[in-house]
């Protein structure tokens, strides 16, 4: 009798173990390979609209996807809740091509293409994260009305801005880091409007290699606008191996729009050891034909 009291235990905990099933792909999860019931949504990303903003400032309207972000994730809403996400990276082999299953229902669909050592974090559509760092980052962002199986070629924007620190006096042998910190952008975005959305407090820490030494050398970050804030102020600071500060500048007022190079170019380090002043002139750089602002300081 107690052997088949146990016989029966057991058989229920196969049975529950067998019913459970996943919701969504979660953050870090790679897309799917499951068969599902339901509606077909396949979608390819045919070219970053904006893209890029190198190439001697010409504009490229049909770049490819992996030629600029090593990431892209899709996620679906439905009344505010996400309900399914996939996460593909460049080792996979349809990257930036991406097949959904659901249910028939109207949907809120979020797609980004970008750079980073983990996927973005997509819980809430008002506020993406991105834990792996800002990098040049399109975005496509649509409601949808899935009832038949639907094939949609996408073109995505580029919503972020770029500050660029150019370099014109050689590197220090003893700079190891070159520390940016800055505040009047957004780290967090906000999926339904392409705009940042928090007032961030934001850092890139640049590691100094034995080969940009004795060189001039060009420093990008990034971040999401926001739209009662249109200027960084930037605090960037070159540290020894023990993390003592060499040299620092503050720059104030960087002005910055979405998909626009800000660029300042000057002698960063000919104050070190002398007092003197480094000079910088700026311009504000669009690729759309690459219209230009030019201020000197």
């Amino acid at each position: 009798m107690r052997e088949l009291v146990y016989s029966l235990i057991l058989l229920c905990c196969c049975l529950s173990l067998s019913s459970c099933q996943k919701a969504f792909v979660g953050d870090e999860e790679k897309e799917e390979t499951r068969n599902e019931n339901g509606v077909k949504l396949q979608l390819c990303i045919t070219k970053l609209g904006d893209a890029d903003f190198e190439k001697s400032y010409q504009v490229l309207r049909s770049t490819d996807v992996t030629t600029l972000c090593n990431r892209v994730s899709v996620a679906v809403y439905q009344n505010g809740t996400r309900v399914k996400q996939i996460n593909q990276t460049t080792s996979d082999q349809n990257f930036g091509k991406i097949q959904l299953t659901l249910p028939a229902g109207k949907y809120k669909l979020l797609v980004l293409a970008y750079s980073g050592s983990k996927s973005a974090t997509m819980t809430d559509v008002e506020k993406v994260t991105f834990s792996g760092g800002m990098s040049d980052t399109f975005w496509y962002c649509k409601d949808i009305d899935l009832q038949a199986d639907t094939s949609e070629d996408i073109t995505m924007k580029r919503i972020v801005a770029m500050f660029r620190l150019s370099l014109t006096d050689a590197i220090p042998s003893n700079v190891k880091t070159l520390k940016f910190a800055y505040t009047g952008g957004s780290s967090t975005l906000n999926g339904v409007t392409g705009l940042g959305c928090v007032n961030s407090r934001q850092s890139e820490d640049f590691t100094i290699t034995s080969d940009m030494v004795g060189k001039t050398h060009d420093f990008d970050i990034y971040t999401f606008p926001k739209p009662e804030s249109q200027t960084l102020k930037i605090t960037v600071t070159a540290l020894d191996g023990n993390g003592n500060q060499i040299i620092q500048h503050l720059f104030e007022g960087v002005e910055i729009q979405c998909n626009m190079i800000t660029k300042y170019t000057g002698a960063f380090f000919s104050g070190v050891g002398s007092g003197s002043n480094a000079s910088y002139s700026g311009r504000l750089l669009t690729d759309d034909e690459w219209g230009q602002t030019d201020t000197t300081f």
